[in-house]
């Protein structure tokens, strides 16, 4: 079966070089920063791949795959029209309406096994980030599900208290894990001035970038989580992923 990893972050490049390790049919493409490869101008091809795994997150402008080390715009029109009718494109989050594509964010065992590489990342950039310890900090989470709970759980163990919705203006610390940040967006004009708000939400900005900015407000969008913080350890999962749902 032919492969062809496209694009994405370091997860897919440790993907392809697993698969190559497994003596599978795999093509690697959009990697050309990341390899030094100076032949930029050749098209990516890609017809001929029963299998196409796309980066994950798929995209953040909603136009173009996330490809942060492709040399060129790898636009998702040209996916849709370019790749083989037959073709599987195996990725994630997608808002396409297309049989061609599976979803593996969707996948249970995929996503509980990458949950706590995620909130890792998660607390190492609110400690980068902040001039404060987490500990005896207020810290707001925006969303539900299991990164929540997990998070919860690391934050409590490192001091933090957790506060709910209502008590958003006492906090130091907001983290937003969905795609509704109405409860943020709301309240931006009351929260504290210092406060460090960490977007991990799929996709572009969902916190109102403009009026953060005129505000004042310390907003940091964290992409591509967990494939920054652990890679290699995604890209098994993912491998895993493939092989249990026979994918490839």
């Amino acid at each position: 079966m032919s492969i062809l990893v496209l694009a994405g972050d370091l997860t897919n490049y440790y993907l392809y070089k697993r698969l190559l390790e497994n003596n599978f049919d795999v093509k690697l493409e959009g990697f050309n920063h990341l390899l030094n490869n100076k032949n930029n101008n050749k098209p990516i091809v890609l017809k001929g791949f029963k299998t196409i795994i796309a980066p994950i997150p798929f995209t953040i402008d909603g136009f173009q795959l996330y490809s942060p080390y492709s040399g060129e715009n790898i636009h998702i029109d040209q996916l849709l029209l370019k790749a083989d009718k037959d073709a599987r494109i195996i990725g994630g989050p997608f808002n396409i309406d297309d049989k061609r594509f599976y979803d593996i964010t969707k996948n249970r065992d995929f996503t509980n096994k990458t949950v706590i590489p995620t909130c890792e990342e998660i607390i190492k950039i609110v400690i980068d980030r902040s001039d404060f310890t987490l500990f005896d900090s207020n810290v707001l989470i925006n969303g539900e599900g299991r990164v929540k709970n997990r998070l919860t759980i690391l934050i409590e163990s490192l001091g933090g208290k957790i506060v709910k919705e209502k008590e958003i203006t006492s906090s130091n610390i907001i983290i937003n894990t969905s795609k509704d940040a109405n409860p943020i967006n709301s309240s931006l004009e009351k929260l504290n001035r210092d406060v460090l708000i960490v977007d991990v939400s799929p996709g572009d900005y969902t916190i109102d970038k403009k009026r953060s900015k005129a505000l004042g407000l310390n907003i940091i969008k964290a992409r591509g989580l967990p494939g920054k913080s652990a890679p290699k350890a995604v890209s098994g999962y993912i491998y895993k992923t493939l092989l249990k749902e026979h994918l490839i």
